[in-house]
């Protein structure tokens, strides 16, 4: 299973951020919450995640999934769909994307007070729908959402293919497909996945960065919504 990606969803949420995602002295964070499937008693739509032997890009990290965290696992042999309407979206994510009338989604947040002027944090976005012709019509919703904690002030998303303000979406990063619909932003694309491959979807960016400019010692909110 080593040329896999193993997933432990037992991570609270203060595990996941503390000592996963920001692991770092020049942050302080804290208001930690997750949120995600609730129909799967005893298993979670988050979690931690390691390479194992495996080729995937990061050692660990953190996966968010709009199915059961444990599923994202290697190797690529069945289709991920699960979930069910009640299982709610969020409004927040759909604003920032401009979308209505999400479901399944799993969420973490917690406040943030950097002690530099600058963050950022690497991530990967996979989905299912990297396959057929669905890059060309439909598209899981991802953001990296950021703002002043405690005010009412809009979020910045900075889930963005890079030096623009387009959010990084299937139906914004994808090959040619089929003389369906032309590349867009085919430099990011990461690729699509064999049977063999270390996660369980069908294929994926490459390693984006969501990164901003922050002001030492103010507190932000920060949102990761799927």
């Amino acid at each position: 299973m080593a040329q896999y990606i193993q997933v432990d969803d037992t991570y609270t949420a203060q595990q996941l951020i503390e000592n996963v995602l920001v692991n770092s002295p020049c942050a302080n964070v804290s208001n930690f919450s997750v949120s995600g499937d609730p129909f799967h008693s005893g298993e979670q739509s988050y979690g931690y995640f390691s390479s194992g032997t495996s080729s995937f890009p990061f050692s660990e990290g953190v996966v968010l999934s709009t199915s059961r965290a444990k599923r994202t696992e290697g190797p690529n042999n069945n289709l991920i769909d699960e979930g069910d309407t009640a299982w709610l979206g969020d409004s927040e994510l759909e604003q920032a994307l401009d979308i209505r009338d999400t479901f399944n989604a799993t969420i973490l947040e917690f406040d943030f007070t950097p002690l530099t002027s600058f963050i950022s944090f690497d991530y990967i976005f996979a989905s299912e729908e990297y396959q057929g012709t669905a890059p060309c019509r439909y598209s899981d919703g991802f953001a990296f959402l950021l703002k002043e904690a405690n005010t009412t002030n809009p979020y910045q998303n900075l889930a963005l293919i890079p030096n623009t303000t387009t959010p990084v979406l299937v139906t914004t990063v994808h090959p040619e497909i089929s003389g369906r619909c032309p590349a867009i932003n085919e430099n990011y694309f990461g690729g699509y996945n064999g049977s063999n491959a270390p996660i369980n979807l069908n294929g994926q960016t490459t390693v984006l960065t969501a990164k901003s400019t922050v002001v030492p010692g103010l507190t932000y909110h920060i949102k990761l919504v799927i």
